[in-house]
């Protein structure tokens, strides 16, 4: 018989579904466990129903999706995707039936663990297991990671016979540091060696030594500084296999060296450990990302903020020298317009032209740098490169002529707008002041482009002579002149756009 699994989006988590009702959740009891905040203890029940997956939604707080679509009750598909608050799977066909589904015998009894564990004191590894399912309920919540750091550094400490136990996290890829420990010899944090962390973090497993100073592999000052007898190390890793950090425990007076119940229980520790912070970085990750994205979009084409948002906005945005087509417009004869109508009236015309601006801008990849007055600042090649930055800034000065004609005739608004262009370096990246930064573009093709703008009669597009040789198709373009432009002293070769120059008259 065939059966269905789901498949994490985001990670190996995979779930095989038989025939029986299961619940998954965020809670211990589970027959299908999800850690994460996202997730209710009790979110849904799910068992197959034919060739498809019968799902009900149990009053989970952050609700079922299926193809992102919310809801109570649904049959989902192979190829579906079903997210249970934010936390996302795929259904998937399985040929060959679940380990589980082979094995169980009819009448089996499905219980949840914590009901087989043997009675609190009864050995230790009772007790170990018993506080492993403690720190999954603890660590399974959101918590903050400097928390979340202590808790595990408090729980291994009470659970391993150790002297000293120190969770070391990494920041921005540099050597990991103490963020939290205990230390049974002293008050302050202990200096670990660095040569046992860095075996264990270069060889992705942990590293287990019942005399320190007498391993050929760590040998180092500060080994028989420390005068480390026994010493566990166990990386932090991500769903990726990289390391970002260790959980590390050591005897310094304690004679007796760790045996495989400290090492397996250390190990387990710093697995739930290493899953949680994983978790609270990608969905702080996720909201910074989210954040970014959000302010990006106030200038940028939504793709081109994704991206920069993706790559958290740093090198992007960093100042640097850019090659850009820049394009200026504003209206004609707005101020005089402005007399005849009220003030909310004029809003709504300027509502309009900038929705017009803005959307052709972004349509076309730019970067809608500013508004001043009735007029505005659109930048292609900045942030990020683009080949064809003069082919794509003068489409998009063209469409908004057109907007603004089919607008004037569509509402009886006479609005024209004239545009000035050019090409060329400039700096682009945040200027300003303390107080206020804004990302913006410097530099004489910018103020050529202005000049341009302010020459330009009604529904003309003037263009420098740098951005005509860019353009892939000059049909309709004047041979560039030299004219003298406001404020220089060089003559500058400017052209004519004669596609549609001077409709609407």
């Amino acid at each position: 018989m065939n059966t269905l699994q789901l498949q994490h989006l985001a990670g190996p988590l995979r779930f095989a579904i038989g025939p029986h009702r299961l619940v998954l959740g965020r809670a211990l009891s589970s027959d299908l466990l999800v850690a994460d905040p996202a997730v209710s203890r009790r979110h849904a029940d799910l068992r197959l129903d034919g060739d498809a997956l019968l799902v009900r939604d149990l009053g989970s707080s952050n609700g079922t999706s299926l193809n992102g679509i919310r809801i109570t009750e649904a049959l989902a598909r192979p190829n579906d995707v079903l997210a249970f608050g934010t936390v996302s799977f795929r259904v998937e066909a399985q040929a060959e039936p679940a380990a589980w589904d082979e094995q169980l015998l009819g009448g089996t009894d499905l219980r949840p663990l914590t009901d087989l564990l043997p009675t609190q004191g009864q050995d230790r590894k009772a007790r170990t297991l018993a506080r492993l399912l403690d720190v999954a309920a603890d660590l399974s919540g959101p918590m903050p990671v400097a928390r979340l750091c202590e808790t595990v550094a408090e729980l291994a400490f009470d659970q391993v016979d150790a002297d000293r136990v120190v969770v070391l996290l990494g920041i921005e890829g540099g050597f990991p540091g103490p963020v939290a420990w205990r230390n049974r010899i002293g008050s302050t944090a202990p200096r670990v060696p660095r040569i046992i962390v860095q075996q264990a973090l270069d060889d992705g497993v942990p590293v287990i030594t019942e005399s320190a100073t007498e391993d050929d592999r760590l040998q180092s000052g500060s080994v028989h500084l420390e005068a480390v007898r026994s010493a566990l190390c166990v990386p932090f890793q991500d769903g990726e296999g990289r390391t970002f950090g260790a959980l590390y425990a050591d005897t310094v007076q304690r004679t007796a060296p760790f045996d495989e119940d400290d090492a397996r229980a250390l190990q387990a520790f710093a697995g739930l450990a290493a899953a949680a912070i994983a978790r609270t970085r990608f969905a702080a990750d996720a909201a910074r990302e989210r954040e970014l994205r959000t302010g990006y979009e106030r200038f940028l084409a939504p793709e081109v903020a994704e991206q920069i948002a993706s790559d958290g906005g740093a090198l992007a945005l960093a100042g640097a020298r850019r090659e850009v087509a820049i394009v200026f417009g504003d209206l004609r004869g707005f101020s005089p317009l402005a007399e005849q109508l009220t003030p909310e009236q004029a809003a709504a015309v300027l509502t309009s032209w900038f929705t017009i601006v803005s959307e052709v801008v972004f349509d076309q990849g730019g970067t809608l740098d500013k508004f001043i007055g009735d007029g505005f600042l659109a930048v292609w090649g900045a942030p990020l490169p683009r080949g064809d930055a003069a082919d794509r800034a003068l489409f998009a000065a063209r469409a908004i002529r057109e907007a603004v004609e089919r607008l004037r005739e569509n509402e009886g608004v006479v609005l024209r707008a004239g545009f000035g262009l050019s090409f060329g370096e400039v700096f682009a990246g945040n200027v300003g002041s303390e107080r206020r930064l804004e990302y913006t573009v410097v530099g004489d093709p910018v103020n050529v482009a202005a000049r341009l703008c302010e020459m330009a009669g009604a529904s003309e597009i003037l263009m420098t002579g740098a951005l005509v040789a860019r353009l892939t198709d000059r049909t309709h373009i004047s041979e560039p002149e030299p004219v003298s432009l406001r404020g220089r002293s060089a003559t500058v070769e400017v052209a004519t756009d004669r596609n549609g120059a001077g409709k609407g008259g």
